[in-house]
């Protein structure tokens, strides 16, 4: 299959009943109605049937694979602008209670600080999620996904992308990439858990390096020994029986190194919060996370909060790889968590159980 290049960037602009797509080919934009029998609701009902058609649909207009930018329509968002709240539990609780009112389980939600306040933005991951992989499998690559007021405003009401709006999208690739609801990373060095990774290995070629240098240094000894033992010895009188020679020792220390994550785990700040009187519902929780490293979680004050499932808030500056393991240990408690990421919270991740 023919790789896209990195130098054309197109823009697929995903509505409610079509979507847009910018062919930077040939700088034309070709629409795509989604069949009301196929998608209905912002909910795919045949996810096969949609991908022969989306298919054909390629192969009649001779689209070639490129890298390209989903925007997602006003349509397809669920948004709302809150005022400014100083008590974090507050804040969790009204944002939850808005989260409740949209009728799909798998969300993806972002939140943007605003002038007064803030704005969250949410969607039906599976819905944008079912054409981006459509695409994938006729070698298109999702550089960003992101909502359509991420690029401007004034484009809140878009209907119909036409080439000069899919060149101003374009042009503000970086904006968008950095208040995406998800990221395809060109570049491995842009990529915190591809860089965590590489430096993992860095720090494993280093180990690996010094070992090779002790046994190298251990043959060399034995080397040498062997030699003292076996080579010849001219003939001389002795007048009395000697004492041996001393067998040389070498004392080798290897200096452990310590992964990034590790040293995280440690300084890494983590509240548990229980809705109820008693601390019990958060201890077995905390002794699992402890028990996997993490080494700063606490019990916070009881609060009133209440929800059917458990909640789970990070800063921004959690690593991808730390949210998985946190996410991982609190799914064995309490499946099917809800994550969101907040970057003004006073912890690194604040746990708010049910």
């Amino acid at each position: 299959m023919k790789m896209p290049s990195k130098q054309k960037l197109g823009v697929l602009f995903l509505d409610s009943t079509k979507f847009d797509l910018f062919i930077p080919h040939t700088s034309t934009v070709v629409s795509y109605n989604l069949p009301s029998t196929l998608v209905r609701d912002l909910e795919i009902l045949d996810k096969e049937a949609l991908t022969t058609q989306i298919t054909t649909f390629i192969d009649t207009n001779k689209i070639p694979p490129f890298t390209v930018i989903i925007v997602l329509s006003e349509r397809v968002l669920f948004n709302r602008d809150f005022a400014p709240i100083a008590d974090l539990q507050e804040q969790v609780t009204i944002v939850q209670d808005f989260l409740d009112t949209i009728p799909f389980d798998n969300l993806s939600t972002k939140t943007f600080k605003l002038e007064r306040g803030f704005k969250v933005v949410a969607a039906n991951r599976d819905f944008y999620e079912n054409i981006k992989e459509i695409l994938e499998t006729k070698g298109f690559i999702v550089d960003a996904i992101a909502p359509i007021t991420v690029v401007a405003q004034e484009l809140a009401t878009l209907t119909l992308l036409d080439k000069q709006t899919a060149q101003k999208i374009i042009s503000k690739l970086n904006t968008i990439k950095q208040n995406a609801l998800e990221i395809h990373y060109e570049s491995p060095s842009l990529n915190p858990k591809t860089q965590q990774d590489a430096d993992a290995k860095k720090a494993y070629k280093i180990r690996l390096f010094a070992m090779i240098g002790v046994f190298a240094l251990l043959f060399l000894v034995m080397g040498l020994m062997a030699y003292q033992t076996f080579k010849p010895v001219p003939k001389k009188i002795v007048p009395s029986a000697t004492a041996p020679l001393p067998t040389p020792t070498i004392q080798v220390v290897i200096t452990p190194t310590t992964s990034p994550d590790i040293s995280l785990k440690k300084t890494l700040q983590i509240s548990l919060n229980n809705p109820t009187r008693s601390a019990t519902p958060s201890t077995t929780l905390r002794s699992n996370l402890l028990a996997s490293g993490f080494d700063n979680v606490q019990i916070s004050t009881p609060t009133t909060i209440t929800s059917t499932r458990a909640r789970v808030v990070f800063k921004d500056t959690v690593p991808s790889s730390l949210r998985s393991e946190i996410v991982g240990i609190i799914d064995e408690l309490y499946p099917d968590p809800i994550i969101v990421e907040q970057p003004d919270i006073s912890s690194d991740v604040s746990v708010f159980l049910p």
